[in-house]
C-alpha cells in the first residue's frame, strides 16, 4: 500500500484484547516468540515512508538476521487487540524488522517466530501513538512524519499544549507541524519526497499563505533546471535578484 495519501487521514482505534489468548501456541520467559504469520500489520500505522529508503534498511536487517539472527535484544512491540471476536497481537513497534524476518525466512533462513513484547494493561491508543516519537530508538522519525503522529493526536481529542508535553518539543513546533498537515498535499508532497524541507515549507506557507504551493512549485522547477534535487534557503543571502521570493537554489 502506498501510504503517503493515507497517512494524514489515518487514526488507528483498538479495543485492547486478551494477551493469554492472543498469545496461545507461544512460549513465554522474558519474551514472548511469536510466530511472524500470527502478527497482524496495519500498514497506515507506520508513519515511516516506504521508499527506497525504507526498502534499503529491511534489506540491511535481512541481511544481518541472515548471518546472526533475530536479535532477543530488539524485540517487536505489540498490542493485543480485539478484532472480530478474537484476541490478535498488533503490531506497534519494528515494522521493519518484521518485514526482514520475513524477508529473511523467503530467501532460505529458518525463522518462524520472533522475540517480541506487549504493551501493558491500560495502554490506550494515545500512548502507542506517541510511542511512535518517543521510543524510537533507532533512526530517528522526520518532521514531517511527526507531524502525522500529532494530527492523530489532536483527532483522539488532544491538545496542541498537550502533545508537545508528551513528544518533549514546543507547543510552537508542535503548531507549525499541524500547520504543514493542513497545507495543501502539493506541499506535504513534496516534503515527503524530499523535495523541500519541512521547514522551508512551514516558512513558506507562513510568509506567502495561499500562494505558497506556487512558490515552492515555482522554486522547485528552477532547481531541477538547474540539476538541484532539493530547494533550501540559502546559507548567506543573495541579491534579491537572484532569491525571488527569499527561497534559493543551494551553493554549488
Amino acid at each position: 500500500m502506498n501510504n503517503k495519501s493515507t497517512q494524514a487521514e489515518f487514526v488507528l482505534d483498538l479495543v485492547p484484547g486478551a494477551v493469554k489468548e492472543a498469545m496461545q501456541g507461544t512460549t513465554s520467559s522474558d519474551l514472548w516468540k511469536c510466530n511472524i504469520d500470527d502478527i497482524v500489520v496495519i500498514d497506515e500505522f507506520n508513519v515511516r515512508d516506504k521508499d527506497a529508503d525504507y526498502d534499503a534498511k529491511v534489506r540491511e536487517y535481512a541481511d544481518s538476521m541472515k548471518a546472526i539472527g533475530f536479535l532477543p535484544s530488539k524485540p517487536l512491540a505489540l498490542f493485543v487487540a480485539r478484532i472480530d471476536g478474537k484476541s490478535v497481537n498488533v503490531l506497534y513497534d519494528g515494522h521493519r524488522r518484521l518485514a526482514a524476518a520475513k524477508l529473511a525466512r523467503s530467501e532460505g533462513t529458518e525463522i518462524t517466530t520472533v522475540p517480541a513484547v506487549t504493551a501493558p494493561k491500560g495502554t490506550s491508543m494515545e500512548d502507542l501513538t506517541i510511542a511512535l516519537v518517543t521510543t524510537n530508538n533507532g533512526e530517528p522519525l522526520k518532521p514531517h512524519q511527526i507531524a502525522i503522529v500529532c494530527k492523530r493526536l489532536v483527532a483522539y481529542g488532544m491538545e496542541t499544549g498537550e502533545i508537545a508535553k508528551k513528544l518533549s518539543f514546543t507547543k510552537t513546533y508542535v503548531e507549525s507541524l499541524l500547520q504543514l498537515m493542513s497545507a495543501p498535499r502539493v506541499i506535504r508532497d513534496m516534503v515527503t519526497t524530499g523535495k523541500v524541507s519541512a521547514t522551508l515549507a512551514i516558512d513558506t506557507i507562513k510568509k506567502h499563505g495561499s500562494e505558497a504551493a506556487k512558490v515552492l512549485n515555482d522554486a522547485s522547477e528552477i532547481a531541477q533546471a538547474s540539476g538541484k534535487e532539493r530547494v533550501t534557503k540559502s546559507s548567506s543571502a543573495p541579491p534579491r535578484s537572484s532569491c525571488p521570493s527569499g527561497i534559493c537554489l543551494p551553493r554549488a
